[in-house]
């Protein structure tokens, strides 16, 4: 644990080079604190069975259609569509949100590679302030 706060301390200082040491040891306990708050839910869950977030399921549609296509490698192999998606939290609601389906059939790997990056950079950019690390050089 300590050689984990230790590494996250040097990150923040070689990605922010003019930060104060008071302000880079701040962002550092903020980014472990957040760590040890998903790992506490993830051992909650999956332990004891109890999950302490409601859950909203922002555009379902793409979620019905995904269980009938099947997963991501499936989805490539077999040629049919992949439903990308991303969980967000604020307070104690935790929203599923779909994304519009990415279709291999006809497409070559760099163009669904291409749509698969650009729907996972909407959903960094969504979420940038809960961004693991905290990562303020990403807001500029």
């Amino acid at each position: 644990m300590k050689t984990s706060v230790f590494v996250g301390y040097k990150n923040h200082r070689i990605a922010n080079p003019d930060w104060r040491r008071i302000k880079t040891a701040y962002y550092t306990y903020l980014s472990f604190k957040s760590l040890v708050r998903q790992r506490y839910d993830s051992l909650l869950f999956l332990k004891y069975g109890k999950f302490k977030y409601k859950v909203n399921i922002i555009n379902k549609k793409y979620l019905d259609k995904a269980f009938k296509n099947g997963p991501h490698f499936l989805a490539e192999k077999h040629g049919l569509t992949a439903v990308p998606f991303c969980i967000d939290r604020k307070g104690k609601n935790m929203n599923f949100r779909l994304f519009k389906p990415i279709n291999h059939k006809g497409k070559n790997k760099e163009k669904v590679a291409q749509e698969t990056a650009d729907i996972i950079e909407k959903m960094i950019l969504m979420n940038l302030k809960r961004w693991q690390l905290f990562d303020k050089v990403l807001q500029n």
